[in-house]
């Protein structure tokens, strides 16, 4: 233990109110030499001086702590619609401010793949937004198996979506993508889109090519590849994770449905995901992020605005990084629109904007 001047000083004039055998015991508990416990005790001028003198050299007043690096901020984004609905715009004209990041949805519907637009993320970064970037193969001619296979089709597509975040500008923000996010979602049985979705072992394996060749192929700095899931099914869920090569972060979309205790609170949806998450063996404590969340609004205006609340220092609490507030009406899904004019919810868009600003 390293001690300052001061406590140099202070433990000679307690060890000369001591006895020997107490002054020496003291010294040693404050760290000093047994030397100077004899000097400080026997109580001479010149000895109690060179003790504190020699006590002052092996007890150097320490360099002040570092300063250290301020927590980095919670980020706030938004899902509303891909570019051509112009997302920022409208929550700019909403709010007053631009979000954090912002995310885009790239399906394939029917094509071989989808493709990213260079120009709409370009726009995005360019006004420090970060872009969270999913590319999904439902839909589509290319499956997973064809990507572990390295069809020449499945090849190119990846070689499009490489060249597209190689061709992206402003390099200080930050993009993160995936491939086919809330995959638990779409294999489940019950889902419509059952009949294209592979098997995990299929979804790990083409999880892991645009892994590997991503990491290796990208040049603009700032680009992360993340895992991105629905929290549907957890066995499947575990069943990836320690399937995929570790990806830079995790993604996962809570939200308060419908059908969920119109009470339940901010914390209370995301504490036993979270709990789950950093519980499982493959998880190795990067970054967590919430892709999508919402609290649907038939539970009641006044109870989704006290869910917006104060969500910067909530996330933080909950060790969060990021959370993409995903402002949709889906019937049959979820009422979380609070951007539109034509049904407008004030309340819950005043405490989302107090929480962006916060």
């Amino acid at each position: 233990m390293q001690h300052t001047y001061d406590s140099a000083r202070e433990a000679a004039e307690e060890l000369l109110r001591n006895a020997w055998n107490d002054a020496t015991t003291a010294a040693r508990a404050e760290g000093l030499t047994e030397g100077h416990a004899a000097g400080y005790a026997a109580g001479h001028e010149v000895g109690y001086a060179e003790g504190y003198a020699a006590g002052r050299a092996d007890c150097p007043t320490p360099d002040p702590d570092p300063e250290q690096p301020a927590p980095e901020r919670v980020q706030l984004g938004i899902y509303r619609g891909n570019p051509h609905e112009r997302p920022l715009e409208v929550h700019l004209e909403a709010t007053g401010v631009l979000p954090d990041f912002a995310s885009l949805y790239v399906q394939a519907w029917g094509r071989p793949g989808g493709t990213i637009n260079v120009q709409a993320v370009d726009d995005y970064l360019s006004r420090g937004v970060g872009a969270l970037i999913t590319v999904t193969l439902t839909g589509g001619t290319i499956t997973h198996r064809n990507i572990v296979d390295r069809t020449p089709a499945a090849m190119q597509q990846l070689d499009h979506v490489i060249d597209a975040l190689n061709a992206l500008g402003s390099p200080d923000v930050w993009v993160k993508i995936t491939l086919d996010h809330e995959h638990d979602v779409k294999s489940n049985p019950r889902h419509p889109a059952y009949s294209w979705s592979p098997t995990a072992e299929d979804y790990i394996g083409a999880f892991n090519v645009w892994h590997a060749e991503i990491k290796r192929r990208v040049t603009r700095p700032n680009v992360q590849f993340v895992y991105w899931y629905g929290y549907a099914r957890r066995d499947y869920i575990a069943q990836i994770l320690a399937g995929i090569d570790r990806p830079d972060a995790i993604m996962l979309d809570p939200y308060v449905f419908s059908h969920h205790d119109p009470g339940t609170t901010f914390e209370q949806m995301a504490t036993p995901q979270l709990e789950w998450l950093r519980s499982q063996p493959a998880y190795d404590g990067q970054p967590i992020w919430f892709a999508e969340y919402a609290k649907d609004l038939t539970h009641g205006e006044d109870a989704v605005a006290e869910f917006l609340t104060d969500l910067r220092p909530t996330l933080a609490r909950l060790g969060v990084a990021g959370a993409c507030y995903f402002s949709r009406t889906k019937d049959g899904d979820i009422d979380a629109d609070i951007f539109d004019a034509r049904n407008p919810r004030p309340k819950a868009l005043a405490a989302y904007t107090a929480s962006l600003k916060g």
